[in-house]
């Protein structure tokens, strides 16, 4: 999945809901595209070599953006630093949602990627100070139980103490990695975006995974493990191979819709404020639900769907919660 960039900097345009939620909606559709072709190519490409390419054809769309919105001199921040971390942090959820879906259905690694706005919740308090009210700890409870029962594809769910188990499977392990690097990310995206403009964030980040991944193309294609059997460390160890005529397009839409999910997502938060488009995000279940079953086959057991719904209601009551919260306070809803 790809990352917002800078949900919280303060808004400069009219809200326009209507346009928020079709750029929520279409960047949503690239982002699960992208992530459905990317989980289709990993039986025999390595994940630094998509992102590398993924990664320098998204150099000029975010250049042109950060050209018209604050010129090149406004990448100098004096905030890199922090900029550069959390393109880290976000390369690293990137990273491991990537190896997730490597080894489990796509559906799956997008419900538990769903428990982020949880672990966000979670450490608000204890790393921007930010109360945590009690609605928020029911919801962040009742999501990871979400995961725990969506995990267990042949545990009777009727016995609780078999739900633990789920979370032995180093791929589930990966996607909450994942799912809590986004939520690091975004927690500091929230002070980051007070100072410095989503373009310039959004190209710091891409400028992290282009050259982590120049240098993971560069370790494997000099040593690669062979006759390893797990799918998510072969689909990072892999060396760099030159792609067939056949795969160019695939590859090439990779690269596109990768490039474009980005500035979608920041349009989507720029026009409309977060508990209105942050909903909008849970369309891309359904897109994994289709793309999974048109390229491999795969539909969702009972415990998935008895999972996501979880997962999907505990999410909704926290924005609900959040929002009403808000509006008591005198924030603009």
């Amino acid at each position: 999945m790809t990352p917002t960039i800078g949900r919280t900097a303060p808004l400069v345009h009219r809200d326009n809901r209507m346009l928020a939620a079709v750029l929520a909606c279409a960047a949503v559709l690239c982002a699960t595209s992208q992530d459905s072709l990317m989980k289709y190519l990993s039986g025999g490409y390595p994940i630094h070599e998509l992102l590398v390419i993924r990664s320098a054809a998204a150099v000029p769309i975010i250049m042109s953006i950060v050209l018209t919105q604050g010129g090149i001199r406004s990448l100098a921040t004096p905030y890199i630093g922090l900029a550069l971390l959390r393109g880290l942090i976000l390369f690293v959820g990137f990273m491991s949602f990537a190896l997730a879906f490597a080894a489990l259905p796509l559906a799956d690694v997008v419900t538990i990627y769903f428990t982020m706005p949880f672990f966000v919740a979670a450490l608000a308090a204890p790393v921007l100070g930010e109360r945590v009210g009690a609605a928020r700890w029911l919801a962040i409870v009742a999501g990871f139980l979400g995961v725990l029962v969506m995990l267990q594809k042949d545990a009777d769910l009727s016995q609780p103490m078999t739900l633990v188990a789920g979370l032995a499977d180093p791929a589930a392990l990966l996607a909450l990695l994942s799912a809590a690097s986004y939520g690091v990310g975004q927690l500091m995206g929230r002070p980051l975006g007070r100072h410095v403009p989503p373009a310039v964030m959004a190209f710091h980040q891409n400028l992290v995974y282009l050259c982590v991944c120049i240098v993971l193309a560069l370790v494997f294609w000099a040593w690669a493990p062979t006759e390893v059997e797990n799918k998510s460390i072969r689909f990072l160890t892999r060396p760099w191979i030159v792609p067939p005529a056949g795969d160019i397009p695939i590859v090439a839409a990779i690269a596109v819709l990768g490039s474009l999910a980005m500035p979608l997502f920041s349009g989507a938060y720029k026009y409309a404020e977060a508990s209105f488009v942050a909903p909008f995000e849970y369309t891309s279940m359904f897109w994994a639900v289709v793309f999974g079953l048109l390229l491999f086959g795969d539909f969702p057991g009972p415990a998935t769907w008895i999972g996501s719904a979880v997962i999907v209601a505990a999410g909704l009551f926290m924005i609900v919660m959040d929002r009403r919260t808000g509006a008591i306070a005198g924030e603009t809803p």
